[in-house]
């Protein structure tokens, strides 16, 4: 599996978020490593635990900061947030039926950072930065 490296092309340019991401990519990276050794099966509640707490503590802060600069794409960016966090329970009801396999997770997460971060949150990032 390709391991994710952070470099500034992921960037949003608000470091506290930033690290956050960073976090999240070494969540990625753990569950591809544990699928290239075979061991997804095992690490998947950990992992899937990982999301959970990151999903609530990050997009919390995220928005947090939002409201405070009175983001104008707030409820968009919002609905979003909403969305990924309901794939990912979507994904932990299959896992607990035996139903999720760790690439449906991994390209979940993939994507994510791809379409949302680098895209969705890089708006928000210039916006914010501007504000200063």
């Amino acid at each position: 599996m390709t391991m994710i490296i952070w470099n500034e092309n992921f960037s949003i340019g608000i470091p506290d978020l930033d690290k956050e991401h960073k976090y999240l990519i070494d969540i990625i990276n753990q569950l591809s490593e544990s699928m290239t050794a075979n061991h997804s099966r095992d690490t998947l509640p950990e992992i899937i635990e990982q999301l959970y707490d990151y999903i609530g503590t990050h997009h919390s802060h995220e928005e947090a900061l939002m409201q405070k600069s009175n983001y104008p794409n707030f409820p968009n960016h919002h609905q979003e947030h909403k969305n990924f966090h309901n794939n990912i329970i979507e994904l932990h009801k299959l896992y607990a039926t035996d139903l999720l396999y760790a690439k449906n997770l991994l390209n979940t997460l993939q994507d994510w950072v791809i379409n949302h971060i680098c895209n969705i949150d890089r708006e928000f990032g210039v916006f914010y930065n501007s504000k200063k």
